[in-house]
């Protein structure tokens, strides 16, 4: 028996939802019900969202880990609005992999703690 009342592809479409095409917790719900025929409640949205973020967080900590063993990176920062407040998206891309983060700040405190190293930002 699969664990949760939802399977892994509308586990999928919802952080495509709400994470790509950052769709708020209540368009995500009314799109799931419209498109998909599968009625969401709000808290159901979010759980998802929460499991989803979970289950990523050891890949994501793998490709943190290489891109700082990386011998050459870039990384860059650019605007981005979080929950109404103005926060900074940052990426950093080295061959073959990419980090992307949203940090309250653009200081270089942030490209270090991505990178690492006591080196700047490229």
């Amino acid at each position: 028996m699969p664990r949760g009342a939802f399977g892994p592809r509308l586990q999928a479409a919802v952080a495509l939802l709400s994470g790509r095409h950052r769709l708020s917790r209540r368009e995500v719900a009314e799109v799931a019900d419209d498109l998909l025929g599968a009625p969401l409640a709000v808290g159901s949205v979010d759980a998802l969202g929460q499991a989803t973020a979970q289950a990523l967080a050891a890949p994501v900590a793998e490709l943190e880990v290489a891109v700082r063993q990386a011998a050459a990176v870039h990384a860059a920062e650019t605007g981005w609005r979080q929950d109404r407040r103005r926060q900074w998206l940052w990426v950093v891309v080295a061959p073959l992999l990419s980090v992307v983060a949203i940090a309250a700040s653009r200081g270089s405190g942030v490209s270090k703690g991505l990178l690492g190293r006591s080196s700047s930002a490229a």
